[in-house]
């Protein structure tokens, strides 16, 4: 029987892919979630191309965020760091595509 979670995660990216191309972007999704398959690090699941800018992603999906993140609507992202480790950030997915847009 397959995985739920795979497949769970494979329609992710292919969902993601569909996506960024209906926005104008380049996307491809990594064949079995592998970026080796493209000549990548493993971990990467996901290219976009804009112009000649390379984005790579991990995509991850989960049931619920936790709620520490603290996204609402009174926010434009959350910033999230571990302990000596690097800043991320976390933003909704067409705020970062229309903000990038205007740029």
């Amino acid at each position: 029987m397959p995985n739920k979670n795979a497949i769970k995660g494979k329609g992710f990216e292919r969902e993601l892919v569909k996506y960024f191309e209906s926005v104008g972007y380049l996307a491809k999704r990594a064949w079995g979630s592998n970026g080796e398959a493209m000549g990548e690090h493993k971990d990467v699941d996901l290219l976009v191309i804009s112009n000649s800018l390379v984005r790579r992603y991990q995509c991850k999906r989960t049931k619920q965020l936790p709620k520490w993140l603290g996204m609402s609507s009174f926010v434009d992202g959350v910033l999230i760091r571990e302990d000596h480790g690097e800043t991320f950030i976390l933003m909704p997915l067409k705020k970062y595509i229309k903000e990038r847009n205007n740029e």
